[in-house]
This record gives C-alpha cells, sequence and structure tokens, in this order.
C-alpha cells in the first residue's frame, strides 16, 4: 500500500481509520441503486460505438489486442458516468501513462531495497511524467466543472467537489480531489476490463459453453441491445463472468495489517503483522470447488452455490473495505458481454495461450490477441 500510494496518493484503496470513513461516506451515495440505473444506457451507447470501431472489413483477420479494446472501452465508460466526460480523445495517452504506472509499482513491490520515488533515475522520471499526465487528466476534469465549463451533474466528480467537512464547512483541496479521482478511474476502468478480457478468453477455450452463452442472449435480447431489466433474465451469463473471476480475479491478493492479536491455523498473529490473502488460491480450493482448475459456470447455479461459504469467493474483496464500485462494475460487465456476443465471436490466435500476468491487477502476459469474426 505505500508502494500504491505514490502513484494513488491518499485515495479510498490505500487508506484507512476515520479519512477513509469520511471519504467512504462521501462517495457511497454515487453508487446507489437509483443512480446505477440511469447509467445502464450510457453504458451500452458507449459499447456499441467502440464494437461499430473494433472491426476492419478490409483486414478482416487482423487479431486485436482484447486487453487494450476493453481498457479503451471501460476508460470511456468511467470517464462519461464518474467525470460527466467522454476520455475519447484522450484514452490512448491515459490507458499508456497507467499502464508505464501499474507496472512500474509492481515491480517497486518486489524490491527488496528500493530507492525513493523522488531519486532521479530514468525510470522514476519517466513514472513522475507519466503520473503527472494523468493528474493533469483528472484535474482538468475537476477544475473544468468547478469552473462552470462542464454542466453539474449526480455523478463522483459533483459529489467530490461539492462536500464539506461536517465541523470546519471546508471542501477537499486539490490533492484529495486527484486522489480519489484518480483511485476511481483506475478501480472503474481496470478490474471491469480484465474481467470481460479473461472471459471472453474463456468463451474461446470453450466452444460448448460460449453457445450456451450466446443461446440465453439471444432468447432474451434478439438483436437489441440489453437493458438494466434484462440482466436478472440471463442468470447463466453472470454465472460465466463469475466464473472467469474465480479462476482469473482482478485482484488477486488483498493485505490488511493486523490490529489486535489472533491465531490462524494455530499461528499466532502479533499486532502489526501484514496478512495477505490470496483470492487467486482461495478461489482454487479444493475442499470448497470440485475441479478447482476447470472451468464450470454451472458451479455457481443457485443449486450448486447453496452452502458455499460467503467468503470462499471474493473477487472484490469483502468486508468494510470491499469494492465500492462492485455494483457498477457488475452491472457494466452484465450489459458489455452480451453486446460482445451478439456482434462477434472472438478466437484466440492458434497455438497460443496467454499467462496470467501478476502486476498490481492480473493482466495477460504480453496481452490477449485475438481474431473478430462478425456473425450475420
Amino acid at each position: 500500500m505505500e508502494v500504491m500510494k505514490e502513484f494513488l496518493g491518499e485515495g479510498l484503496l490505500t487508506t484507512d481509520g476515520d479519512y477513509w470513513r469520511t471519504h467512504r461516506r462521501m462517495i457511497q451515495p454515487a453508487f446507489h441503486h437509483e443512480k446505477l440505473a440511469a447509467m445502464a444506457d450510457t453504458m451500452t451507447s458507449i459499447t456499441a460505438e467502440d464494437l461499430g470501431r473494433w472491426f476492419d472489413s478490409s483486414r478482416p483477420r487482423e487479431p486485436l489486442n482484447m486487453m487494450d479494446k476493453f481498457m479503451e472501452l471501460t476508460l470511456r465508460v468511467a470517464g462519461v458516468c464518474l467525470f460527466g466526460m467522454d476520455l475519447k480523445d484522450d484514452v490512448m495517452p491515459t490507458l499508456r501513462a497507467a499502464t508505464y504506472c501499474i507496472e512500474t509499482m509492481s515491480e517497486r513491490t518486489r524490491q527488496l531495497f528500493r530507492l525513493p520515488i523522488s531519486v532521479p533515475t530514468e525510470k522514476n522520471r519517466r513514472f513522475l511524467q507519466a503520473r503527472a499526465a494523468l493528474d493533469e487528466i483528472v484535474l482538468g476534469l475537476a477544475r473544468a466543472r468547478r469552473d462552470g465549463k462542464t454542466p453539474e451533474k449526480a455523478d463522483v466528480l459533483q459529489l467530490l467537489l461539492d462536500a464539506r467537512d461536517e465541523e470546519t464547512g471546508t471542501g477537499l483541496n486539490e490533492k484529495e480531489l486527484r486522489d480519489e479521482l484518480l483511485t476511481m478511474m483506475g478501480a472503474g476502468t481496470e478490474t471491469t476490463a480484465l474481467t470481460l478480457m479473461w472471459t471472453c478468453y474463456f468463451l474461446s477455450k470453450y466452444p460448448a459453453i460460449r453457445r450456451a452463452a450466446e443461446e440465453e442472449v439471444s432468447r432474451v435480447l434478439g438483436d437489441r441491445a440489453p437493458t438494466l431489466a434484462d440482466i436478472r433474465n440471463m442468470p447463466y451469463l453472470k454465472q460465466v463472468i463469475d466464473e472467469a473471476m474465480r479462476l482469473r480475479p482482478p485482484f488477486y491478493i488483498g493485505s490488511r495489517v493486523a490490529i489486535g492479536e489472533d491465531v490462524i491455523n494455530g499461528v499466532r498473529i502479533k499486532p502489526g503483522s501484514v496478512c495477505i490473502a490470496s483470492m487467486y488460491a482461495l478461489q482454487r480450493h479444493p475442499e470448497v470447488w470440485p475441479n478447482p482448475e476447470g472451468f464450470d459456470p454451472d458451479r455457481f447455479s443457485p443449486e450448486a452455490s447453496k452452502g458455499r461459504h460467503p467468503l470462499a469467493f471474493i473477487p472484490f474483496g469483502a468486508g468494510p473495505k470491499k469494492c465500492i464500485g462492485v455494483n457498477f462494475a457488475t452491472m457494466e460487465m452484465q450489459l458489455v458481454l452480451p453486446m460482445v456476443l451478439q456482434k462477434f465471436e472472438l478466437r484466440l490466435l492458434p497455438g497460443i495461450d496467454p499467462a496470467p500476468d501478476p502486476v498490481l491487477t492480473l493482466r495477460a502476459k504480453g496481452g490477449m490477441f485475438m481474431t473478430l469474426h462478425p456473425k450475420g
């Protein structure tokens, strides 16, 4: 977390205590059900536009890096839904800067000895330049809204701009704004994009499961775009997404600091100890998950899920610090995936099976290159 603070600052993901509780209460209303419902049409509209650009009829079998494509899509969705601004023109510079920062932070977490980020090595200078570029984007959104250049909206950005301390009446300073906005942008892009990418990966590897998902989508939607009301009528699609997150959780480990003495499996945990839980391993526990390495969406059916421990599957974390955007991300995935299945069959390149790449999130090593085969 100390390393991540070098990138994200003091946002919801990296803070604790009263500071975290104050900011969590401040942001939570943006993710209430009625606010999410109003975002559904925006999500499908942006998805339709992006999917229309994916396929080039002049180069019909040119592989596309689906990690990049889903990142571009979810960044645009996060920009419009959370900040009231379409980042279409800034999407590639934003993703390049974010990727470099994430890779640098991942490398720093593995170093036994870390030079301060202020030491002007070549990597540190590049990191600081990339971070400054991201700062300029998120603060530019905040300044434009604050100065009346963009209209007020009931989104995360407006909540942060309007927030006031109950005792002092002061609002967030520019650094606090930057930290929360960058955290929201990163979390709203990365986890959703990677889940969609890994889901398409598994659907390519398991054609029978892909066909079952396609049949459900066709039965419920036909050729039209999904609405929020359609989600509950596509339970198998949700099971497919959950199974992809079980095997490829975007956040594959989580850490906590023990605030008191405890005993786990006979091991004494001292106060101040750092405890790391691996979602990647937990969600493969053979006593909970039969055939743990197999891809089987039916394990998430209501019948198969009965009696399963609620903490056996925690791709968004658990407890008070469970991801604030879990419902936003879940809704987005359940709207985007059926639109992809309606339009394309995505196929892995023959002989290519991208391995998981555990940076700060679980990306695909070398990217996820697939060919698009249009339907109809």
